[in-house]
């Protein structure tokens, strides 16, 4: 049996947030071909308090001399939505498998895919986890790791 590798990752640390936000970019491995990425929210509080979390693949073209970065010709990024996890309200765990693979275009979406949908293709070589709270005075508990698989 040939060896597969893989290595988890967190992405967001367990902390509790009151506002919206994202994490740095987050660069995968050159060998990672699909991923599992897990969401976990303990305390909720707040009045209907609501958590939207995105994964996202950061888009653009390289400008000359930039090796590595993945900035678009204006210097500007561009992150597009491609899983959007179903809206968490209380204390839950949700769990999205991320398998490259087939064709698919689409208009860009940031923040913007529905909640509980994925879109197929490529899973990109850079990521951003973007989050949304909503409610009156919300407090959400909540991290994000991954399993990057071959």
């Amino acid at each position: 049996m040939a060896y597969q590798p893989s290595i988890e990752q967190v992405l967001v640390t367990l902390l509790a947030r009151t506002v919206s936000g994202s994490s740095a970019d987050i660069i995968l491995p050159d060998w990672c071909t699909s991923a599992i990425v897990k969401v976990t929210c303990t305390p909720v509080t707040g009045t209907t308090p609501t958590l939207n979390v995105y994964i996202q693949s950061k888009l653009g073209t390289a400008a000359a001399g930039d090796g590595e970065q993945l900035l678009g010709p204006t210097g500007t990024a561009t992150y597009d939505d491609f899983v959007s996890f179903t809206q968490i309200t209380a204390a839950a765990t949700r769990i999205a498998r991320v398998v490259g693979g087939g064709n698919v275009e689409h208009a860009a979406a940031d923040g913007a895919l529905t909640a509980g949908s994925m879109r197929n293709g490529p899973i990109g070589r850079a990521w951003r986890i973007k989050w949304v709270i909503g409610g009156t005075n919300p407090s959400l508990t909540f991290a994000v790791m991954a399993q990057f698989i071959a």
